[in-house]
């Protein structure tokens, strides 16, 4: 099939083959899959295992195949049929977890992979930029046969606001807690899986060494992230709907604030999300401890008492707000917070559970809007002034975010070298020359590939690689091909 946008084709790829490549590529493979490798516990997974180790000729016929993207495909014709011989930018868009799965047997198992073939939809689109990519890759995503249920968050695992979070993750250490000498990780989930995934090949020596720098207990998923920055925000309404719904509400404000200014979006942001996190999890353990707790609505209890800290602090101490990198930095919350979150999570409790209620089931009536202006009107705390010694000025917040978002700037212009030298000068020669035929240039355009055309000897610097990257884009909008 072949339309003026893509062309796709039907074929067949041997087990080894698939193996193979996901071997070479890894996790890469599937970066705009909406999830990873799901690990054998599931249910889908345990069957296709099982499968592969003793009905292999059949896994043609029960498995759903794959679905991929791809760039630049290149065909041979012969006796049998035609061939796909290379392929550019090769993407599984569904069907990772028949890719990992089939790896996974063989490296695990031992598995002959010989008989194995898998049935794949390749579709062929060209060199578009990557906006575009992104959301024809999510498109696909959504309307190919899923193996396992995916939720609407795991279709925003590509977008660059969870990469940016992710690549903190791995890069960003906590001191060590509790006693431990390690520092830490505190992991983000950008993509359903990537936990055990990251784990599927390690010795189990390399495996003790992973956990103990990631554990666990600092796992963060999207739902988590989106959870504790909407509470914050002051809407616990939106929490109280529910994990799905709360993540669509929360990706619409991200992406309309990523695109204003995604310099906001730096290492104090994602230091500011562990601590609330941090803050999330000290209520949700301490809690069920608590005498006045009944069971029930633990998690709209959070919700509320987490959005009534900033309400009363602009209330009450006008100018200042809670020390988050403090948090961050002891990777603890203080005891002077912890008594206030727990004081103030037993009037939310007793708040959201009121007979004042206009709403009799409580879960649906923390949903609503009235619910969280019930709870400010009625909320009558007096925040201690031993919280003082966890507040900082807003100036001094306001500080802080200037020197992130500058930061920030910093490792873009480092982001944007890494892709201009990552290509030839004779790439940037063929650049200049397009972009002059087709008006294009400029004089900053100008003086940045002066610098590109002399790659290695000379490298352009942040603020030329950025107006390089810019007039790369501009010149694809007008036809130019990489």
């Amino acid at each position: 099939a072949a339309t003026a946008e893509y062309t796709s084709y039907l074929c067949v790829i041997p087990g080894p083959a698939l193996a193979d490549i996901y071997d070479a590529y890894g996790s890469t493979l599937l970066e705009a899959n909406v999830r990873s490798f799901l690990s054998t516990k599931v249910a889908v997974n345990k069957k296709m295992r099982a499968t592969i180790l003793t009905e292999p000729a059949r896994f043609f016929a029960y498995n759903n195949g794959i679905s991929a993207l791809a760039m630049d495909v290149k065909t041979r014709q012969s006796r049998d049929g035609l061939y796909i011989t290379s392929a550019k930018d090769f993407q599984i868009i569904n069907g990772g977890q028949t890719t990992a799965s089939l790896s996974n047997a063989r490296y695990k198992d031992k598995a002959d992979l010989g008989s194995i073939f898998v049935q794949m939809k390749l579709t062929e689109i060209g060199e578009t930029g990557t906006d575009e990519s992104t959301a024809f890759a999510r498109s696909i995503s959504r309307s190919s046969n899923s193996q396992n249920k995916v939720s609407d968050a795991d279709f925003f695992a590509t977008s660059p606001f969870h990469v940016r979070m992710e690549q903190y993750s791995r890069r960003l250490y906590a001191v060590p807690a509790d006693g431990s000498q390690v520092e830490t990780h505190w992991f983000y989930e950008r993509a359903r899986g990537q936990y055990l995934q990251s784990q599927m090949r390690m010795t189990r020596a390399r495996q003790k060494q992973f956990q103990l720098q990631n554990p666990k207990a600092q796992l963060i998923t999207k739902t988590d992230l989106a959870k504790v920055a909407m509470a914050w925000r002051g809407e616990p309404q939106w929490v109280s709907k529910g994990a799905q719904t709360c993540f669509t509400r929360f990706a619409e404000i991200t992406d309309e604030a990523w695109n204003a200014d995604d310099s906001r979006f730096n290492e104090k942001y994602f230091e500011e999300i562990v601590a609330l996190t941090i803050i999330s999890r000290f209520l949700e353990k301490s809690i069920p401890r608590q005498p006045w707790y009944e069971s029930g609505y633990r998690a709209n209890v959070i919700a509320y008492t987490m959005s009534s800290i900033p309400y009363l602090l602009k209330q009450q101490r006008s100018g200042m707000q809670l020390d988050l990198l403090g948090i961050w930095q002891k990777q603890a919350v203080p005891e002077s917070l912890a008594s206030v979150l727990l004081d103030l999570a037993e009037l939310v409790y007793n708040l959201i559970t009121s007979d004042d209620r206009t709403v009799i089931n409580v879960t649906q009536w923390c949903k609503r809007d009235e619910c969280w202006k019930y709870v400010q009107e009625h909320l009558r705390c007096s925040l201690p002034d031993t919280l003082d010694n966890c507040l900082i000025s807003a100036e001094q917040g306001r500080s802080d975010n200037r020197q992130a978002r500058k930061q920030r700037h910093i490792d873009s212009g480092i982001d944007a070298q890494s892709l201009v030298v990552a290509r030839p000068a004779a790439f940037w020669e063929s650049l200049a020359k397009f972009s002059a035929s087709a008006r294009l240039l400029n004089e900053s355009y100008a003086s940045a590939l002066q610098a590109a055309v002399k790659i290695p000897s000379k490298i352009p610097n942040s603020v030329q690689s950025k107006k390089l990257l810019e007039l790369l884009e501009a010149a694809k909008e007008e036809g130019f091909k990489e």
